[in-house]
């Protein structure tokens, strides 16, 4: 059984490979400068995401999204589960 937990790490490892993808989607404050080490460091710590959402579907996967919390609402991550079995992670901006 995937839990929420398991979810966060699969988030943070996707994080820790993927800067530049996450400065792509979302950019803090309104001067369009790239995230700051330390900015970027929160997104690696699993006690930052907070789960949002829990979506069940009708052929058995479960899609779990968290929220970033020092980013306040703009930066999630999405994790979909199918028979006990992590099968997709994604960052996104929102």
């Amino acid at each position: 059984m995937i839990t929420s937990k398991d979810c966060k790490m699969a988030i943070v490892e996707l994080c820790k490979l993927s800067r530049a993808h996450i400065e792509s989607q979302f950019v803090p404050g309104t001067t369009g400068n790239p995230l700051t080490d330390k900015e970027f460091a929160e997104t690696g710590r699993v006690a930052n995401w907070k789960r949002i959402t829990k979506e069940k579907y009708s052929d058995g996967s479960i899609e779990r999204g968290f929220d970033c919390h020092p980013f306040d609402d703009q930066l999630r991550g999405y994790v979909v589960e199918k028979n006990g079995c992590i099968v997709s992670v994604r960052i996104q901006g929102e």
